[in-house]
């Protein structure tokens, strides 16, 4: 049985709304994490702490990272801050944000 904490961490996975912990914090800019695409970054107003450089890569670049959804089937459990690499070379293609184990659905 889920809890109620499960239930909103899933859902936010689910819908796309980052989720950053204390090891993940200071690793992503607002961009990478899709808070421009949630509107959680104002551009018309306000004066921040990065700003200038949030507002740059908003208007003048092409975002390089991106936070999409992943869905893993296997035993081993990710973590927050875990690399996620992919092929038997084990090439590091990104970093976990957030995870959500399913057998919790069992």
């Amino acid at each position: 049985v889920l809890k109620k904490k499960d239930h909103w961490e899933l859902f936010d996975l689910l819908s796309g709304i980052p989720r950053l912990y204390e090891n993940t914090i200071e690793s992503f800019l607002p961009h990478h994490v899709n808070l421009d695409k949630w509107e959680g970054i104002g551009f018309n107003k306000g004066c921040y702490l990065g700003q200038e450089i949030i507002a740059r890569m908003h208007y003048k670049s092409d975002i390089k990272k991106r936070l999409g959804l992943l869905v893993v089937f296997n035993k081993s459990c990710k973590k927050p801050g875990d690399e996620l690499k992919i092929g038997h070379s084990g090439e590091v293609v990104g970093e976990i944000i957030m995870a959500h184990s399913c057998h919790s659905f069992n």
